[in-house]
């Protein structure tokens, strides 16, 4: 009987073991191998040597320094065990956290049915043209949306023959040199931070970032501008997702950085990941602090990100705009959703766009939806460069358009309604430099916890066509049976005592 107890208590035990074991494996293969990101405490003093003895001491070697957030981006000289270099690099008083480099993902989907959804873009933009007068030699502000994404097709003709790109005018393009002293050779057009170099074409598989890219552009003017006009927002690439459409979290934060330092004022952000980073949290604070407007995707798993959360969508930085796909006039099937960490919905269902080599096609996501809510945010800083970011903010939130079909999916219950936050804007009486101050209260977790019922599923980060991990169902499932194991011994008991 003893022996028939222990089998069974092996039994039931065994599924709880796995669980646990192929999260922590999860989280690993979710890294980059041997790099890591050191976060010291804002009051800290970093100096060169600070940086230099950290690293002889621990064997590692500096890569990218954010010091407007005190981030540092280092990479072992060998293989080391992250848990014991996490212990010893602790014990300095000035650290904050140290944790891996995580991998993102881009947040598209197949081509899907497309919609048609009015958002009121025609009056948002002949309103602001007959406010506006954009003519060649007319000093007029033009704001930057900075698509941190997989690139761009920039010999496409929808940015070639409308001046939507973004061109780096202190840069003399192709002669090897940094003109403009930005650490950045060439950089006419934006970065590519994953071969570190300023060619951004998109090899995405799906032309992701061209997509989006393009969904800025035709979201925030017609495409049909004539010679003797120019179109009021430009589109600046800086590619950190590969071929495939993965990227790591230094090189996104290395996007941000450049994009704020580099005059952009509303910056995309159609990619995620479900393990928080407090260095990315850092970076995008930096940007609230800079009065920028941070978009960025929900994701495509369908689920409550209330409960299971997708980075950067789900910080509360005040400036963060969570952005839902919607279909016509409802919440797209694979959409994410939550009351509080998604904000507002766009149209993400088969939209058409541009795509690499001058063509265009459909594809279907949060991804394409995001793009909306920039272009938007960049029309109303041409309206009113004079607002913070966090008002533009609160401008499109105010006017999101009610549909009974969205309402408890989202902070607004509404999808996006250019005209009507265009119109608000125009008539607004309030301090519109106004900002709340924002500390980042950071996230602080084990790096192999599992005991999180949301570990499981923040572990794998979300892809574009990736089927849903079923992660937080596992972890539903582990807490749903120490629950019932003490009644399950009992009824064993009970027959064996027969």
């Amino acid at each position: 009987m003893l022996k028939l107890f222990y089998s069974t208590f092996i039994f039931f035990l065994l599924p709880f073991s796995w669980t646990q074991a192929n999260a922590q494996d999860a989280e690993i293969t979710e890294r980059v191998p041997d790099e890591y990101i050191v976060v010291y405490k804002p009051e800290a003093s970093v100096s060169s040597k600070t940086l230099s003895v950290a690293a002889l001491n621990h064997n590692l070697s500096l890569k990218t320094s954010w010091s407007n957030i005190n981030s540092y981006h280092f990479k072992a000289r060998k293989s080391v065990d992250f848990d014991a270099l996490k212990e010893e690099m602790s014990k300095n008083p000035n650290i904050l956290t140290i944790e891996p480099n995580y991998k993102v993902k881009a947040l598209s989907l197949f081509n899907r049915v497309s919609t048609d959804a009015d958002l009121g873009a025609n009056s948002a933009w002949q309103a602001i043209a007959d406010n506006q007068e954009f003519s060649r030699g007319f000093s007029s502000y033009r704001p930057i949306v900075a698509v941190i994404d997989s690139g761009l097709d920039v010999n496409h003709d929808v940015f070639t023959q409308t001046e939507r790109l973004w061109v780096n005018e202190g840069e003399i393009p192709n002669n090897g040199i940094d003109d403009d002293l930005n650490g950045f050779i060439d950089d006419v057009n934006g970065w590519n931070f994953v071969d570190d170099s300023p060619n951004v074409f998109d090899d995405d598989e799906f032309g992701h970032g061209s997509h989006v890219s393009g969904i800025v552009a035709s979201s925030s003017g017609p495409l049909n501008y004539t010679l003797s006009a120019l179109p009021p927002v430009r589109v600046m690439s800086l590619k950190f997702l590969n071929g495939v459409g993965e990227g790591t979290t230094a090189d996104a934060i290395s996007a941000i950085y450049y994009a704020i330092e580099n005059g952009a004022k509303v910056l995309n952000n159609s990619w995620g990941g479900s393990i928080y980073s407090t260095a990315l949290h850092q970076a995008v604070s930096f940007s609230y602090e800079r009065d920028t407007v941070f978009v960025a995707a929900a994701g495509n798993e369908g689920v409550n990100t209330d409960n299971t959360p997708l980075y950067p969508s789900s910080l509360d930085v005040p400036n963060v705009i969570s952005v839902g796909a919607s279909s016509d006039t409802s919440r797209a099937i694979f959409s994410n959703f939550g009351a509080e960490t998604v904000d507002i919905f766009a149209p993400g269902a088969g939209i058409y766009s541009t795509l690499p080599g001058n063509t265009y096609g459909n594809l279907s996501g949060t991804s394409m939806s995001a793009p909306f809510i920039s272009a938007l945010a960049a029309l109303m800083f041409v309206e009113a460069p004079q607002f913070s970011g966090y008002q533009i903010r609160e401008d499109i939130l105010a006017t999101a358009q009610s549909f009974t079909q969205l309402n408890g999916y989202s902070a607004t219950g509404g999808r996006v309604d250019f005209g009507a936050a265009i119109d608000q804007l125009q008539t607004h009486s309030t301090d519109v430099n106004f900002k709340p101050s924002y500390v980042p209260e950071f996230t602080s977790r084990s790096i192999a916890s599992v005991g999180n019922s949301s570990n499981n599923d923040s572990l794998i980060a979300c892809g574009r066509v990736r089927k849903s991990s079923g992660g937080s169902q596992s972890g539903t499932s582990s807490a749903i049976f120490l629950l019932l194991f003490p009644m399950l011994l009992i009824l064993l008991f009970r027959r064996l005592s027969y």
